[in-house]
């Protein structure tokens, strides 16, 4: 029996396209004179927000198309064309993207197209801020205080936004750091000895 056959097809493009939408990051693709091919549920949100904020129309922002064209213009350098271009695009204090353009073919085809990734850093703050909340075993409230610092709130910004004292904030992290340093030792301790 063939267990090939019980896979889906990877050219089916309805599965592709789920599986892309389904993505937290946002997804591009785009032919190197520039033509939008596909963008994503995530990028083309990302993208207004790009858009909104340096007033512009349209639906590739300059900083997004700045990126592939360095990696575009990178084909004609003497040297090794790049393989991805990376950059960051501030929005606003609570708003960064990270944006990474990469060939989807072999930079050398005539044709080859590039995709583009934008991680919302917020929101990857976020996951990252709770995963570490649960894996320290911290306090709803804790929890509360360690977003806002991976956040870069500051102690006084977290106690204003907690409508708490700026030594409970303190009290707060003092606990965290000991919880980080408890795992990390216990961590250390399964390393076997070299």
């Amino acid at each position: 029996m063939n267990t090939m056959n019980r896979y889906p097809d990877p050219q089916n493009s309805s599965l592709t396209q789920a599986v892309l939408e389904g993505f937290v990051d946002g997804v591009l693709l785009m032919t190197e004179q520039g033509k939008l091919v596909y963008a994503n549920a995530p990028a083309r949100r990302m993208c207004q927000l790009m858009n909104r904020s340096a007033a512009q129309t349209g639906l590739l922002p300059k900083a997004i198309w700045q990126n592939c064209q360095t990696l575009i213009e990178s084909r004609n350098l003497q040297l090794e064309p790049l393989n991805v271009v990376e950059s960051t695009i501030v929005v606003n204090p609570t708003t960064e993207f990270r944006v990474r353009a990469r060939w989807f073919a072999s930079p050398q085809e005539q044709g080859a197209y590039v995709i583009v990734m934008l991680e919302d850093r917020y929101q990857a703050l976020q996951h990252l801020a709770i995963a570490e909340a649960q894996r320290y075993h911290l306090t709803r409230r804790e929890a509360e205080i360690w977003v806002l610092r991976r956040h870069h709130y500051t102690r006084k910004e977290i106690a204003e936004r907690l409508h708490v004292t700026l030594d409970t904030v303190k009290k707060h992290l003092k606990n965290i750091h000991a919880k980080r340093q408890m795992e990390s030792d216990a961590m250390e301790s399964l390393r076997p000895a070299i």
